[in-house]
C-alpha cells in the first residue's frame, strides 16, 4: 500500500467501508500467503482513493478531485469500478489531464446491459457509462467461467475489452472473502494486467500497454472486435509472453451517438454545481452580486489544475444559476455536479 486520500465529505481515511472497493482491490494485487485468492498483479503498489461513501455513491467532482490527486501523486494506472450515465465536460477534463501525463485509466464497462438496467442507474438497457465510454478510457466488460458474455454486461461502440466478472471470489472487510458479480469485478482483471505489462516493460506508454491487452485477447463472439467483448478476454499469459506486436488495432475513439429518447435527467446532487472559468476570472465577474445573494451561491471547492470550481446554492436553483453562468463568455463550462454510483 502507498498513501492514498479521502474526496468523500466527512471522511478523513481512504478506508473501505462499503465492501466493494476491498473487493476489486483483491482482484488486483491479492498476495498467495493464506490459501484465499491471489490478484492479478500481487506485488503491485495500491493507492486507495476514496470517491465514493459506504453506500457506493458519490459526486462527479468527487472523482475527478481524485483523478487528479492519483495523477499528481505517481499512479501508473487508474481504476475506475463506478460510472455515470452523464458525459460531464468536467469529467472529461480530468481524463484528459491523467491520460496526457501518461496514465492509464481502465473503467467498468456498465451493468445495464439487461431488462435490470434501471437497477444500476440507467434510463434504458445498454446506456453508456462514463468515463467508460470516454475514447481515452479503456472500458471493460464482462465474461462468466465459460466465456460468455454475463448477462448484466453492457453492449456498445465503446466497450474496448472484457475480463471475468461473474461471481468473482475475492477479499472483503474483516478478514473476509466474498462473491460478487458486476464489470466492477471485471475492470481490476484489466488493471491488474496492465501492472504486470508495465512492470516488465517501463519504457513502454499508457498507449503501448493500452495496445499489448488488446493484441493479445483472445477473440470472443464475432470475428474481430465486437460490441459485446470489444477484442476480446484478456489474456495475461499472452500478453506477458509474446513481444509488442508492430501494429495496433484501429479502435473506435470517436464520439458515440446517444439515446435521447428520454426525458429523464441523471441523478445530480442537489444545490451544487460546477464551473470552469477561464483563466483569473472570479464568480463575482460573471454573476451580479445580488443574484450571488438571491441564490445563496458560495464557493464550496476547486481543483485547480483543472481551473474549476464547485458551487453551492438554493436547492432547487440548480439549472437556473447554469443558464445565467452559461450567458458569460468567461465560462467555459456550467455543469451540475452528478452522481456517481458503483456498478
Amino acid at each position: 500500500m502507498v498513501s492514498g486520500k479521502s474526496f468523500v465529505s466527512g471522511t478523513s481515511s481512504p478506508d473501505d467501508d462499503a465492501g466493494h472497493g476491498t473487493h476489486v482491490a483483491g482482484a488486483v494485487a491479492a498476495v498467495a500467503n493464506n490459501g484465499g485468492v491471489i490478484g492479478v498483479a500481487p506485488k503491485a503498489s495500491l493507492m486507495p482513493i476514496k470517491v465514493l461513501d459506504s453506500s457506493g455513491s458519490g459526486s462527479i467532482y468527487d472523482v475527478v478531485d481524485g483523478i487528479e490527486w492519483a495523477t499528481d501523486n505517481g499512479a501508473n494506472v487508474i481504476n475506475m469500478s463506478l460510472g455515470s450515465v452523464s458525459n460531464s465536460s468536467l469529467l472529461q477534463d480530468a481524463i484528459d489531464y491523467a491520460h496526457n501525463r501518461d496514465v492509464l485509466i481502465v473503467a467498468a464497462g456498465g451493468n445495464c446491459g439487461d431488462s435490470f438496467y434501471f437497477l444500476n442507474g440507467c434510463n434504458y438497457q445498454d446506456q453508456p457509462v462514463y468515463p467508460g465510454a470516454d475514447g481515452d478510457v479503456m472500458a471493460v466488460a464482462s465474461t462468466d467461467s465459460n466465456d460468455n458474455q454475463s448477462s448484466f454486461s453492457n453492449e456498445g461502440s465503446y466497450i474496448e475489452i472484457a475480463a471475468p466478472g461473474s461471481s468473482i471470489y475475492s477479499t472483503y472487510p474483516s478478514s473476509t472473502y466474498a462473491t460478487l458479480s458486476g464489470t466492477s469485478m471485471a475492470s481490476p482483471h484489466v488493471a491488474g494486467l496492465a501492472a504486470l505489462i508495465w512492470s516488465q516493460n517501463p519504457d513502454w506508454s499508457n498507449e503501448e500497454v493500452r495496445a499489448q491487452m488488446r493484441n493479445t485477447a483472445d477473440d470472443l463472439g464475432s470475428s474481430g472486435w465486437d460490441s459485446r467483448f470489444g477484442y476480446g478476454r484478456i489474456n495475461a499469459a499472452s500478453a506477458m509472453g509474446v513481444q509488442q506486436t508492430t501494429s495496433t488495432p484501429n479502435f473506435n475513439t470517436t464520439a458515440i451517438e446517444i439515446n435521447t429518447d428520454t426525458d429523464e435527467e441523471a441523478p445530480y446532487i442537489p444545490g451544487e454545481i460546477i464551473v470552469k472559468l477561464k483563466d483569473d476570472v472570479a464568480i463575482n465577474n460573471v454573476i451580479e452580486p445580488t443574484q450571488l445573494e438571491k441564490y445563496e451561491v458560495k464557493v464550496a471547492g476547486t481543483i485547480e489544475k483543472l481551473g474549476v470550481v464547485k458551487l453551492t446554492l438554493t436547492p432547487g436553483e440548480e439549472q437556473t444559476v447554469i443558464d445565467q453562468l452559461l450567458k458569460s463568455s468567461e465560462v467555459a463550462y456550467a455543469e451540475l455536479n452528478y452522481i456517481v454510483t458503483i456498478h
